[in-house]
């Protein structure tokens, strides 16, 4: 696909390509910017984990109904440790930020390839 001008927006996750047909009439396609996207992936998650986590210190009632209506009505609550250390907190928001950050990649890389 032959491409006239590669336009890129810093502020955005996306690159935009103007492709110029016969008919003098431009088709945008979107790509988005595997590391921007990747980043805000991770920043997403990683605040729903602290969110869940307070949520869990300031309102334990809430957060098993929360959690158990995230998987249908199942007792999923009963399964967690009583108690959650600090290490423990960060150990997994690591995992989960470097978990959502590789997702956010591969997303973003097989999103731009499958756009062409």
């Amino acid at each position: 696909m032959p491409f006239d001008k590669l336009r890129v927006n810093q502020r955005s996750f996306f690159y935009t390509r103007v492709v110029h047909r016969q008919v003098n009439f431009a088709i945008i396609i979107g790509m988005l910017k595997k590391a921007a996207f990747a980043k805000a992936l991770t920043l997403a998650c990683g605040l729903f984990y602290l969110f869940v986590y307070l949520l869990n210190l300031l309102a334990p009632s809430i957060f098993k109904l929360f959690l158990n209506a995230q998987f249908f009505g199942a007792d999923i609550a009963s399964v967690l440790p009583a108690q959650l250390t600090f290490i423990g907190f960060l150990r997994t928001l690591v995992v989960i930020m470097a978990t959502g950050w590789i997702f956010g990649y591969l997303w973003a890389a097989l999103y731009n390839r499958f756009q062409k």
